[in-house]
């Protein structure tokens, strides 16, 4: 059994793997015999500025243990940190809040826009969320949030949960991505003279003829996916490879919420190996232009 299993029982819960993990036991006396008893769990606390050394690092932090009827939300916080880059910033700013991060808010699963989250303990161990939108969850736990805050987390909520994505392709289409979007090593313009004027790439360009390195990525089913900010500008980018059911990004630069996005679109992490490129000879045959391989 795992976290993505249904889990209504604390019996079922400390059979889990994570479950007995977290689980604070003591002997007592239980009619007459010995036997172990649940006092209560430790539960994590996630930051969203927080990191991990690995995966398998469990938590960021202990908070003080909790008594064994709330073993629900010991289920629920591990299955936050387990998945909570596909939360988005709204949700997670949330589970930072003591007053909203005991309703269990998440996305719902068919419909991520809109959330699911327990009303009350009885419902969180029965397993039967309520789903609303982010906006009427935080106006029903806490009158006292502003119209503004439910504004303003409502409308990230929304633009982070949506599916819609914008590939870049195209030798155009993917130079626009690295050039007029997030600075790395690979977005200078090496490749044109006149953008090169007046920079510390001025000496060396243009490049081979006007090759750029990312040129190579123009091959079938590579592109950049891409955000933009609200004028229009890319602020966000990863490459991205689909083959069949080979749906692979391979890093983000920027816009942190494009991972999320790509991630509820189906895509993996993965690196570059067995992905095409093209074959650009510059000056002789012998000498081919390569990005740098990086992921």
């Amino acid at each position: 059994m795992n976290l993505s299993d249904k889990i209504t029982t604390l019996e079922q819960f400390l059979e889990t793997e994570e479950g007995s993990h977290y689980a604070k036991w003591e002997m007592a006396t239980v009619e007459g015999h010995r036997t172990r008893v649940v006092k209560g769990f430790v539960l994590p606390i996630n930051t969203i500025s927080g990191s991990v050394a690995s995966n398998d690092a469990p938590l960021l932090q202990w908070r003080n243990e909790v008594p064994a009827q709330f073993w629900w939300f010991c289920r629920d916080a591990l299955r936050y940190y387990k998945s909570r880059d596909t939360y988005g910033a709204a949700l997670m700013q949330l589970w930072e809040q003591p007053v909203t991060h005991w309703y269990s808010p998440r996305p719902h699963k068919d419909d991520p826009v809109k959330i699911e989250f327990y009303p009350d303990a009885r419902a969180a161990m029965a397993e039967r969320p309520v789903v609303t939108t982010i906006g009427r969850f935080l106006a029903r736990v806490n009158p006292a949030f502003s119209d503004a805050y439910i504004k303003a987390i409502d409308e990230l909520h929304r633009s982070e949960m949506s599916l819609e994505l914008e590939i870049l392709t195209g030798v155009e289409g993917i130079r626009a991505a690295y050039l007029e979007g997030p600075s790395s090593c690979m977005s200078k313009p090496w490749h044109d003279a006149e953008k090169a004027r007046g920079t510390e790439y001025a000496a060396s360009a243009p490049w081979f003829n006007g090759v750029h390195p990312v040129d190579a990525y123009d091959m079938p089913g590579m592109g950049v996916a891409v955000t933009r900010d609200p004028k229009g500008k890319i602020n966000g980018r990863c490459l991205v490879y689909t083959n069949g059911e080979d749906k692979r990004a391979i890093r983000v630069y920027g816009d942190a919420s494009l991972k999320r996005r790509l991630l509820r679109n189906g895509y993996v992490f993965r690196g570059l190996s067995k992905m095409p490129l093209k074959l650009i000879p510059v000056k002789t045959p012998e000498l081919l232009t390569m990005p740098a391989s990086q992921g």
